[in-house]
C-alpha cells in the first residue's frame, strides 16, 4: 500500500491512509490529513465525503483509477531491485495517464479536492511543442517519445495537448484557486470547479505555476497567459518577497483564527457595495458572481472571486462598450483590493527554504527571460546570492 500510495500522490510515509475497492484495489490515498483544512491538506472529513461521491457517483473512474494504481504497483515491483535503460515510453505513459484523469468540463486532473499538478501540466506543454516542432519539420506527426506506437496506439493529437494545457490553465486562473484581486494561486479547491480553493497560499506552488503561464505563453502567444504570470509575480513582489535583502518567504497563511475560512479573502456583496460606485458594483457583481448568498458554508453571504461572465457578456447585457466595462471593473479592482489591505491580513510565514527558494528562482529567472521583466532577474539574482 506504500507503493499505491506513492503512486497515486508523490509521496509515501505514516500515517498511511488507503481507499479500497471491494476487492482490495486502492485508489485514492495520502499520509496524514488533518481534522480540519490545515497545512495545506484537505481535512479527513472532506476527504472521507469526497471519497464516497465519488464512488456512488463516478464508480467507473474509481475502476478505472484502481487498476491503473495496480498497474503502477506492477510496474514498480518489476523494476525493484534492477537496473536497465530509460525507456522514452515511460514519459508517454505518464502523458497518457494524465489525459485519463482530464476533467473536459473543468480543466485540471481528477475530481475534488483538486490540486494543479503543474508538473504535469509542464510536461504536457512541452510534449505539444515536440508534437509541433516535429509536424514543422515534417518529420511526422509523432515526437520520440511516441516513435515506438504506430496506429491507434500513437499519441493523441497536437490539438488535444493543447487543449488540455490551455484549457486547464484558463479555468484555474479564471476560478477562485486563483486570487482575483492580487494574484498568485491558493493552495487547492476543494471542489472539482476551481471555485472554493483552501485559501493558504505557498511560494513553491505559485513558483511552479509561473513556469506554467511562461511556457504556455511561448507555447502560445496567449497574452491572458503572460498577464497571469505578471501577476503572479506581482503578489509575490508584494507579499513573498524580502526586498531588503533578497530571497523569497515562505507562505500567507488562509485564515486569521480558527473561527475565520478566508474571510480574509472573500465578500459579501453590501462589503462590495460599499466600496464602489453603483457601476462598478453591478460589473464587479456580474463578473465575479456577487450574490447575496456565496459559497462558503461557515458564513454563506461570503462570494469567492471568481471569473463568471466575460467582459463582452457584461457589456451585451448591460448596453456598455467593452471598453468601458473593462474600466469599471479595473476600477473596482483597485477600490476592492484598496479596502482589503485595511482587513487584518493572514500571516505570513517570513522563512526563506532554500529548496523553495530555488523554484522561485528559477521561476523568476525563466520569466524574466520570456517576459522581458528586468527587475525579477534582478531579485532573483539577488536572491541567489543569498541562499549561496
Amino acid at each position: 500500500y506504500q507503493v499505491a500510495v506513492q503512486a497515486i500522490s508523490g509521496q509515501g510515509g505514516w500515517p498511511l491512509t488507503a481507499f479500497l475497492t471491494p476487492d482490495g484495489k486502492p485508489f485514492y490515498g495520502g499520509t496524514y490529513f488533518p481534522p480540519g483544512d490545515n497545512y495545506g491538506r484537505p481535512s479527513f472529513r472532506r476527504v472521507l465525503v469526497s471519497i464516497s461521491d465519488a464512488y456512488r457517483e463516478k464508480n467507473a473512474d474509481v475502476v478505472e483509477q484502481a487498476g491503473m494504481v495496480e498497474g503502477a504497483i506492477a510496474h514498480s515491483e518489476s523494476f525493484s531491485g534492477k537496473t536497465g535503460d530509460f525507456s522514452p515510453k515511460i514519459i508517454q505513459e505518464i502523458v497518457d495517464s494524465a489525459l485519463k484523469m482530464f476533467d473536459e468540463t473543468h480543466g485540471g486532473f481528477g475530481s475534488a479536492p483538486k490540486f494543479p499538478h503543474p508538473s504535469m501540466i509542464d510536461l504536457l506543454i512541452d510534449q505539444y511543442q515536440r508534437e509541433a516542432s516535429h509536424l514543422g519539420t515534417g518529420e511526422g506527426t509523432h515526437s520520440h517519445v511516441d516513435s515506438a506506437r504506430t496506429g491507434e496506439d500513437a499519441r493523441p493529437p497536437k490539438d488535444h495537448l493543447l487543449h488540455v494545457f490551455t484549457s486547464t490553465l484558463e479555468k484555474m486562473a479564471r476560478g477562485g484557486v486563483y486570487d482575483q484581486l492580487a494574484g498568485g494561486f491558493h493552495r487547492y479547491s476543494v471542489d472539482e470547479r476551481w471555485i472554493v480553493p483552501h485559501f493558504e497560499k505557498m511560494s513553491y506552488d505559485n513558483s511552479e505555476l509561473l513556469k506554467n503561464y511562461v511556457h504556455a505563453y511561448q507555447a502560445t502567444g496567449s497574452e491572458f497567459f503572460k498577464e497571469v504570470a505578471r501577476d503572479i509575480i506581482r503578489w509575490m513582489d508584494e507579499w513573498l518577497s524580502d526586498r531588503d535583502h533578497g530571497g523569497f518567504y515562505a507562505s500567507q497563511d488562509a485564515d486569521i483564527s480558527l473561527d475565520d475560512d478566508g474571510d480574509y479573502f472573500t465578500w459579501t456583496i453590501d462589503e462590495a457595495k460599499a466600496v464602489l460606485t453603483d457601476e462598478e458594483a453591478q460589473v464587479a457583481c456580474l463578473h465575479y458572481d456577487i450574490n447575496e448568498i456565496g459559497e462558503m458554508h461557515h458564513n454563506p453571504a461570503k462570494n469567492v472571486l471568481y471569473q463568471r461572465a466575460s467582459i463582452e457578456e457584461i457589456a451585451t447585457r448591460l448596453k456598455l462598450s467593452a471598453q468601458r466595462v473593462q474600466e469599471l471593473l479595473n476600477s473596482a479592482n483597485r477600490k476592492m483590493y484598496a479596502a482589503r489591505l485595511k482587513r487584518t491580513t493572514p500571516y505570513i510565514d517570513k522563512t526563506v527554504y532554500v529548496n523553495w527558494n530555488a523554484l522561485c528562482i528559477s521561476a523568476y529567472l525563466n520569466a524574466a527571460t520570456a517576459l522581458g521583466l528586468q527587475e525579477a532577474r534582478r531579485f532573483a539574482l539577488r536572491s541567489l546570492d543569498r541562499i549561496l
